[in-house]
């Protein structure tokens, strides 16, 4: 259980970073702007538009967890990739 709540954090974490980096913003004084819930934007400013148009999705690449948040469709898919 603690491994759930931990994997949660983390993903919270990433997805929230991925909308404040997807606005062109530090995250200074952002992350409490919008809110995230089971990896769905649910609130946002609206000059950021409409939060039921953003996907949001978290993703483990080479033992890395990443958040990808995007105002149009997915899919998104990595190509290449080289530490």
């Amino acid at each position: 259980q603690q491994s759930d709540h931990r994997r949660a954090l983390i993903d919270l974490w990433v997805l929230k970073e991925a909308m404040v980096k997807a606005q062109g913003l530090g995250l200074a004084g952002q992350l409490k702007r919008f809110t995230i819930c089971d990896g769905t934007l649910l609130d946002c400013p609206t000059d950021w538009g409409d939060a039921s148009t953003w996907m949001l999705k978290s993703q483990t690449l080479a033992h890395h967890r990443l958040g990808l948040a995007s105002s149009q469709p997915f899919p998104v898919q990595v190509r290449r990739w080289t530490p």
